[in-house]
């Protein structure tokens, strides 16, 4: 019997027992921290693409990949990012009292931010399917693209905090950036030095 070149082919590049890289990997899950103080050192750019491609990375449902990656270094637009935020605290303060909300203060001392968007088209890979399980498998898609730059960003140094957009914020979010209709925003992070 002869094998299969093709097989043969990818059992070279099949995945191999790494404890090395397993232990690697656990350091930076457990290094990971939502960090609320930074310095205002801007994030080199060479950083800076290395995290967004960690997030192309990332696995996706029938592999639509229905993210884009937004980056806001603008000092105009950082702070009315920053301004956003820190009026979305009020809001879920407002909204209910026991919301562990802190001060978000930090954020206009914040280098960049990046902003997470999910394209709505991309359901369309999925005619055959209800929309519920279509929504999920869109969410979890971005999620893995959130973490995937989250933990990039640690290997480098780097601080972030994983924020669930709410709605009103959403809404002024896209309106400032100019985000078309057919994207929503689950999330958005700054990213640069902890203090």
């Amino acid at each position: 019997v002869m094998s299969h070149p093709v097989k043969e082919n990818m059992k070279e590049r099949s995945l191999r027992r790494n404890p090395k890289a397993y232990e690697s990997l656990m350091e930076v899950i457990r290094s990971r921290r939502s960090v609320r103080r930074f310095d205002s050192r801007p994030v080199p750019e060479e950083d800076l693409m290395k995290i967004l491609e960690a997030g192309r990375w990332a696995p996706s449902g029938a592999n639509i990949q229905p993210w884009e990656f937004i980056v806001v270094k603008n000092p105009h637009r950082r702070r009315k990012l920053a301004e956003l935020l820190i009026e979305e605290e009020r809001y879920l303060r407002h909204k209910d009292g026991r919301f562990p909300a802190y001060d978000r203060r930090f954020h206009l001392d914040v280098p960049l931010f990046l902003i997470f968007a999910c394209d709505y088209r991309a359901k369309r890979a999925f005619p055959q399917t209800e929309t519920f399980p279509v929504d999920i498998t869109l969410y979890m898609s971005i999620s893995a693209a959130i973490m995937n730059v989250h933990l990039a960003a640690t290997t480098l140094g780097l601080g972030t905090i994983w924020y669930t957009v709410e709605n009103p914020t959403e809404k002024e979010l896209k309106k400032t950036l100019k985000i078309p209709d057919h994207f929503f925003v689950p999330s958005l992070t700054p990213l640069g030095y902890p203090l």
